[in-house]
Parts: C-alpha cells; structure tokens; sequence
C-alpha cells in the first residue's frame, strides 16, 4: 500500500511539472494582451463594381470610356486578452474601400464603396508551442457598408455635383468564423495569417504581444 502511495505522488508530481514546463514554454498565457494589425485579400468588391460598370454601361452612346480602380484595404487591427492559456477575448476594427471613375463628354462620374466593421470575438488557441500560436476564432458586431455614386459636370451652367444615391446594408450584422495563427520571431514581435467566412477570407500582418 505504501508503494502504491508513493507511484500517486510520483505520478502527480510529474504531471505537475510537465504542466508548469509546458506552460512556461509557451509564447501565450493567462493575463497576455495580444495586438494584431493586419491586411486583407482579396478587396471583392473590386471586382463586383467593375462588373457593374461593364453590364451597365449604356453601349447606345458608344465606346465604353477607360475607367480607373482605386482600392484602400482591407485594413485591421485587433486586440485580444487571454483569459486563460487557451480562451482570449477580443476586439476587431477594419476598413476597406473601393473606388471607380470613369468620364465622357459631359461628366466625371464616381462610384464609391466604402465597407467598416466593429465585433467583439472569441478564441480557442490550441496546441500553442514556444513561437506558434494556432486558433480558432468567432466574432459578431457591426458591419456597415455604403455606396456612393458621384457625377460632376464639366459643362458651364450645369451644377457640379448633381445629387448622389447611398445605399448601405438593410441588417448590419458582422458574422466571421476563422482559423489562423501567430508565429513569435522574436520576443514578443511576430506575424499573423488568418483564413474565414464572412469578412475578409484571407489576412496577414503584424503581431505584438505584453
């Protein structure tokens, strides 16, 4: 019985040890904040804008002028706090715009999507190492999304800028599940990479943590 006794000891404080090992190895840990700041691929509505202005065109006035794409992000940044060694919770903010102008004779015209997103998340770091920090990730908050058309005159006695549509998103609701991760290169400096649905569907950047 004694022996029997001291296996338990043993066996417990080996566990114990190896936990405190492990969780001394690593690179995030209870009460650790984590920054990330971050760019997105690809901007969709690049692509979705140019669409319409090819299928909308009025092809009766003749050649479709060349036209011009502008794209802004999308850019983020996020900030998460470890509640445990493996539960964080957080905070994610990011921007994008796309931009498209065209002229004729007559106008210079602007078509404007501009996109804006606030969410709170949760995440699941699993198998996190002494430089890899792996992660699943679920965020719900705001979306806001705007379209502008803007068409101005280049005719003498025609007002400038003639009254402009906004359409925005009926139900502004942010919904994203994601899996990524965190690489520590050095201290507390690292990379980040990203892949989910809703939002952005690929991101990468900086990592910082304290």
């Amino acid at each position: 019985m004694k022996r029997i006794y001291i296996t338990i000891t043993l066996t417990l404080l080996f566990v114990s040890v190896i936990k405190i090992a492990n969780s001394q190895s690593n690179c995030i840990a209870k009460g650790n904040y984590l920054i990330d700041v971050y760019y997105g691929f690809p901007n969709l509505y690049s692509t979705i804008i140019e669409k319409a202005y090819n299928n909308n065109f009025d092809l009766t006035r003749g050649l479709k002028p060349a036209y011009a794409t502008t794209n802004f992000g999308p850019i983020g940044i996020k900030g998460e706090y470890m509640m445990t060694d493996q539960i964080g919770v957080g905070l994610n903010i990011f921007y994008a715009s796309t931009i498209l102008k065209w002229s004729d004779a007559t106008y210079n015209y602007k078509s404007t999507i501009e996109r804006f997103r606030i969410a709170v998340s949760g995440t699941w770091h699993f198998a996190t190492t002494a430089k890899f920090d792996p992660y699943f990730m679920a965020h719900i908050g705001y979306a806001n999304f705007n379209y502008t058309f803007e068409q101005t005159s280049l005719l003498v006695g025609i007002p400038a800028i003639h009254p402009k549509p906004d359409v925005g998103f009926m139900f502004p609701l942010a919904l994203r599940v994601a899996i990524g991760g965190r690489y520590f290169f050095y201290k507390n400096f690292g990379v980040n990479a990203e892949a989910g649905l809703g939002g952005i569907f690929l991101t990468g950047g900086l990592s910082y943590k304290f």
